[in-house]
């Protein structure tokens, strides 16, 4: 359906005698426009537990469901939670949250970023996040995180980019699909638009040099760039690494498939992409 659009129904039965008489009721509903202020940030703080955000949805195709909870959170008070409340038992999970739609334009940059944790420690859960242009799930294929062994006892920091090719507008899912499982929790969802790739902050671009060669990423720069953080992530936001730039860095591609990837150097609040 198109965006920010009124549509009317009316429901008239019929059977091989012809259609039902007196069924003039019209009834209309309203599709939402997307969302286009950025940062976008869902904390899970201002719902009624155990409701779920406005205008986000699940898809629960296990007996376990989507629902705030108070019982953790990341920060604050609540957080989303798929579990069983019945006690201690392992469980099948195949269950999906769904944002609601967000506008981006082709040539920026979106940061999404995100906490999730397993129900207990030590016991393995899988847990997945992914971005596409539909909010069904056989379309929320673009990985952002794929953890299929998520044993941590802290909260866990999920994120990744997202690289429109054309204006369009993108959704996030997360999935919860443990086959026997005691389920996961979800908190502090951010989306950022970083603006165009390339140079931000007016920056002199003549002093990064990012070049790939024989299968390896080197990047030289000044000193003014010791110590930034680095982040390579494939086209579809995946990202393969995070580390430390030394003026002169080299780092190994060869396990990766070839394609495009994207490199961004971040020290305090100026970076650069390439």
């Amino acid at each position: 359906l198109n965006r920010n659009t009124t549509y009317y129904l009316q429901v008239v039965p019929r059977n091989s005698q012809g259609a039902t008489v007196g069924c003039d009721d019209i009834y209309s509903f309203t599709t939402m426009d997307a969302i286009t202020a950025f940062p976008y940030e869902e904390g899970i703080e201002d719902v009624t537990k155990p409701d779920i955000p406005e205008l986000w949805q699940t898809y629960n195709y296990s007996e376990q469901k989507w629902l705030s909870t108070n019982l953790i959170a990341h920060s604050g008070s609540l957080s989303m939670s798929c579990y069983y409340d019945g006690g201690l038992v392992e469980n099948e999970y195949d269950n999906w949250f769904v944002s609601p739609p967000f506008e981006v334009k082709a040539g920026n940059e979106y940061y999404t970023s995100f906490y999730y944790k397993g129900f207990i420690p030590n016991h393995s859960e899988s847990f997945g996040a992914y971005w596409g242009f539909t909010p069904f799930v056989e379309d929320l294929t673009n990985v952002i995180v794929e953890d299929e062994n998520l044993t941590q006892a802290n909260w866990s920091l999920g994120h990744g980019m997202i690289f429109p090719t054309e204006d369009t507008i993108v959704f996030l899912g997360f999935h919860v699909f443990s086959p026997t499982g005691y389920g996961a929790f979800l908190d502090d969802i951010n989306l950022e638009n970083w603006g165009p790739v390339g140079v931000q902050n007016e920056l002199d671009e003549s002093l990064v040099n990012i070049y790939s060669n024989n299968k390896q990423i080197l990047i030289k720069t000044d000193d003014y760039w010791k110590d930034a953080d680095i982040k390579i992530v494939s086209i579809v936001g995946q990202e393969v690494f995070n580390g430390k730039h030394q003026m002169n860095t080299s780092i190994n591609m060869s396990s990766y498939d070839t394609g495009i990837y994207l490199v961004r150097l971040v020290k305090g609040n100026q970076s650069i992409t390439k």
